[in-house]
């Protein structure tokens, strides 16, 4: 942090300087420029800022001017249920304090039908079961067999066929599939 501010007010000076004699020869691009640009920051906003910053602030002053508009990033997440209401996926809110400005992102972690929480981007299915909709995670999204609809994890029911192997099913279809077994 103490070389960032000791980079930073030698880019200050520079700048002064330039202002204040604007005749006297200076090369375009200054060392400390060179690393500002390198290391990420706009140098011409910065450069900008010191342009409107009053002649009687010292270089001390507009450096901790600067560093109160850097502000920090609080992140929040919280978990949810999705329903078909819909849900923020991202809300991000600025306030600014003593230190600079302060931005909270709250972000959420949706608790699956099968109970297990995950982000936005793992939803699997909306179970289409009448008086469910509940969302799950792909790991446990179920695609009925029979009819192709999307079950939860609390609604799907495995059927053995003649294979032996388990299908999924939806409560719906299992019912039909097994009357029709046991009829005959």
């Amino acid at each position: 942090m103490d070389s960032l501010k000791d980079l930073l007010r030698k880019f200050i000076e520079e700048q002064r300087s330039r202002v204040l004699n604007p005749g006297a020869q200076q090369n375009n691009n200054s060392e400390a420029e060179t690393q500002l640009n390198d290391s990420g920051f706009d140098t011409n906003t910065i450069r900008d800022f010191i342009n409107n910053a009053p002649i009687e602030e010292s270089t001390d002053q507009i450096l901790e001017n600067i560093f109160k508009l850097i502000g920090k990033e609080v992140t929040f997440i919280k978990p949810i249920r999705v329903s078909d209401e819909g849900f923020v996926s991202k809300s991000i809110t600025t306030k600014e304090t003593e230190q600079g400005l302060e931005r909270e992102v709250v972000k959420p972690l949706i608790v699956a039908a099968c109970g297990k929480v995950i982000k936005e981007e793992e939803i699997g299915v909306r179970c289409s079961v009448p008086n469910c909709g509940l969302y799950d995670c792909k790991e446990h999204s179920f695609v009925c067999h029979n009819c192709g609809c999307g079950t939860c994890m609390q609604h799907t029911l495995f059927f053995k066929d003649e294979k032996g192997e388990n299908i999924p099913l939806c409560p719906r279809c299992f019912q039909i599939l097994s009357w029709n077994r046991y009829t005959w």
